[in-house]
This record gives C-alpha cells, sequence and structure tokens, in this order.
C-alpha cells in the first residue's frame, strides 16, 4: 500500500491561519504532506499556536491585513513569484458588529465592504494564479447561517449570539463560490465551499447542549470533523466537485 499523503507536492495559501479555522486547516495540511503558506495579521498570535512548527521548512508565514487591498496585492504578488501554488482556502472574517441589530449601519458598512472585498480579491487574482498555473482548488469557508436561518432560541441567556452581517456574508460567500466555479470553468480550477457548523470551544455547558440538541449527531463540531472536509476539497480526491456546498453540521440543516 502506497504511504504517500493527499497533499504530497501541494501548496496550498491558508488566508487566516490564525483564526479557528484557518488554525485546523494549517495543522492537518502539514499532516497530509502538504506545504503551507499562511497569511496572517500578527505573526505572534499564529507562532503561538504552532510551537512545534517553527522550523518545519513546510510552512512559510506571510504578514498581510487581507481587508487592505494594497496589502493583499503585495502578498498575493510575493506569493506568486516565490511558489507555484496548488490551492487557497478562504479562513477570513472581519467581525465589527457586536451590537446586533442595534449596532451601527457604520459598522454594517465596514463589515460588508471588507469581507466583500476580501472574496473578491481571492476570486479575481489567487483564481488568475491558479488558472495560470493550470490546476487548483479554491475553499471558501461559509456556515450554516449562510444556508439557513439562525436560531436564536439557542443564545437565550447567553453572552453572545449571531450578528445580522454575518449571515449576509456567509449567505453571499456560498453563491459567490458558484459564481467563481462558473468563472474558471474550463481551467481547472475548482472552487468549493466548506459550509460548516457550529465549532465546538470555550462555550457554556448549557449552549452546548442546546446546540447539540438541535443536531441529528447530538453534539457540536470538533477539529477533526472539519478537517477531513477541508483536505477532501483541497485535494484530488474532489476532482470532479465544483461549485458545491459540502455541508458538514452533525445534521443541523437537515432537520
Amino acid at each position: 500500500m502506497s504511504d504517500k499523503k493527499l497533499l504530497d507536492r501541494k501548496k496550498i495559501v491558508v488566508l487566516g491561519a490564525s483564526g479557528k479555522f484557518g488554525a485546523i486547516a494549517t495543522r492537518e495540511i502539514l499532516a497530509n504532506g502538504g506545504e503551507v503558506i499562511a497569511v496572517v495579521r500578527n505573526r505572534g498570535k499564529f507562532v503561538s499556536q504552532f510551537p512545534d512548527q517553527r522550523s518545519n521548512p513546510k510552512l512559510t508565514i506571510k504578514i498581510c491585513d487581507c481587508f487592505d487591498e494594497k496589502e493583499f496585492l503585495h502578498t498575493c504578488n510575493e506569493i506568486k513569484n516565490e511558489v507555484k501554488i496548488s490551492g487557497v482556502i478562504n479562513c477570513l472574517s472581519y467581525r465589527p458588529m457586536n451590537k446586533y441589530m442595534e449596532d451601527s449601519s457604520e459598522n454594517w458598512s465596514k463589515s460588508i465592504d471588507a469581507n466583500s472585498l476580501s472574496m473578491f480579491l481571492i476570486g479575481k487574482h489567487y483564481g488568475s494564479m491558479l488558472a495560470e498555473n493550470g490546476h487548483g482548488s479554491i475553499v471558501m469557508v461559509s456556515s450554516i447561517y449562510g444556508a439557513v436561518g439562525p436560531n436564536f432560541d439557542i443564545y437565550e441567556g447567553e453572552e453572545f449570539e449571531t450578528e445580522p452581517d454575518y449571515p449576509f456574508i456567509k449567505g453571499g460567500m456560498i453563491n459567490f463560490t458558484r459564481y467563481l466555479a462558473s468563472y474558471y470553468r474550463n481551467t481547472n480550477v475548482r472552487v468549493n465551499c466548506l459550509v460548516a457548523g457550529g465549532l465546538e470551544g470555550d462555550q457554556s455547558d448549557t449552549f452546548k447542549e442546546k446546540y447539540a440538541g438541535k443536531t441529528l449527531l447530538g453534539r457540536m463540531a470538533n477539529a477533526d470533523d472539519i478537517a477531513g472536509p477541508m483536505i477532501f476539497l483541497l485535494s484530488d480526491m474532489s476532482s470532479y466537485m465544483t461549485g458545491a456546498q459540502l455541508v458538514v453540521d452533525g445534521g443541523w440543516t437537515a432537520i
């Protein structure tokens, strides 16, 4: 049996590599034989999450605010001149809203402008880079709240809920994925969307219990639940998939 790993010789750009989904992607790509170009705003935060990878020659760190077009283009051009990439995974998230429907229109505009701009720049510049290379996979990380409305009952008694910009952005991401897949037809560039359910973290036990009750599998997602689908979409295992939404939510949207 071959011991070849799914991402051997593949060089993957992880945008937002220090976030919760970006960190999962980074670790799993390295574990599957791939090389990671980690694009982060804060080197210290990223390095602290990967103390065992500091001397790994397969990990390159790029400092960039991907919501700033000039910085985005500078970093994108650096990567283009240094390496021939095989894929990109978008784990970026800019969340200025925190007062829900009581928040300001200014914060709404900041969120929509920044998040939609980053998606457009990824599709335009990384997509064309992959097309020039003759192949590649773009993975957008969306959310169940981009596919269905939020269930506000599970947030009762908690100190947080879902801001209105989040489902707007994540829903747009799903359809923009379809657009990019169609745009890059016949280039051997595939564009797919991972629609993720809630990732278990430091939420209260009450919240976790309420959330779990809304799924068919009776629990929130863990890192391994998300990691496998990420690798599947980045690898040749999904070579006949483009414009698709891979829903990983424990059955939340099936009920």
